[in-house]
């Protein structure tokens, strides 16, 4: 039989500690590699979206 799990959105943007739940997963080598690079770029996106956002505030009160 499948199980089915309720998926909780935060409507209200709250981070509830009691909504984490730890998995196991078993992966190999270059799995783990991918995943930990993937990271990797995604915080070097974030950040630049970040700053771009910074940017172009400055920006436009130049103009």
């Amino acid at each position: 039989m499948l199980k089915r799990k309720k998926i909780v959105l935060m409507s209200d943007n709250k981070f509830n500690i009691n909504n984490i739940h730890s998995v196991e997963l078993n992966l190999l080598n270059g799995q783990v590699k991918i995943i930990l690079r993937s990271l990797e770029l995604y915080g070097y996106n974030l950040e630049y979206m970040l700053n771009s956002g910074d940017s172009s505030d400055e920006a436009n009160k130049k103009k």
